[in-house]
């Protein structure tokens, strides 16, 4: 993680496990989270109908590597960009906190890719993407078309 990071030294030192347990029970604005984070957590119940999150992309507009936890698109959405990792169950995810610890150059290219995925993968990229999209289906001709046209 961020070896200058207090929670990276002291996962360093050995005692990660300690590290990887850290939750304070005060109330925390979203900001301070991104702000306070080494790896943002995409956490969802199993076979959750979810799929690229908003969440995921606050995460790596902030430049923080993503531990998810759902398999199929999001899963490789990390793995393809090289932006996060992926682990189906609590010890899974230990085991990729615990990764990232012990290797920190990981960690920070993870860290830059997030960054490079996010301006790739911008609002207003995207908005454009879309209208892009929606004015080429309004060229379409609907012949074809199921439902509603007329033939």
């Amino acid at each position: 993680m961020d070896p200058s990071s207090s929670r990276s030294a002291a996962a360093r030192g050995g005692n990660a496990r300690t590290w990887t347990c850290q939750v304070r029970c005060v109330a925390l604005t979203w900001d301070q989270t991104l702000t306070d984070s080494d790896v943002g957590l995409c956490c969802y119940r199993v076979n959750a109908p979810q799929s690229l999150t908003t969440k995921l992309f606050h995460y790596l507009s902030h430049g923080l590597p993503v531990l998810g936890t759902l398999p199929g698109e999001m899963a490789e959405f990390l793995a393809q960009r090289g932006v996060g990792l992926t682990a189906l169950d609590a010890p899974g995810c230990a085991h990729a906190l615990q990764q990232l610890a012990d290797n920190p150059d990981r960690w920070r290219d993870m860290a830059r890719a997030a960054l490079e995925v996010s301006r790739a993968h911008s609002l207003p990229r995207e908005m454009q993407r879309m209208a892009d999209l929606l004015e080429a289906i309004s060229r379409c001709s609907p012949v074809g078309w199921v439902g509603g046209a007329e033939e």
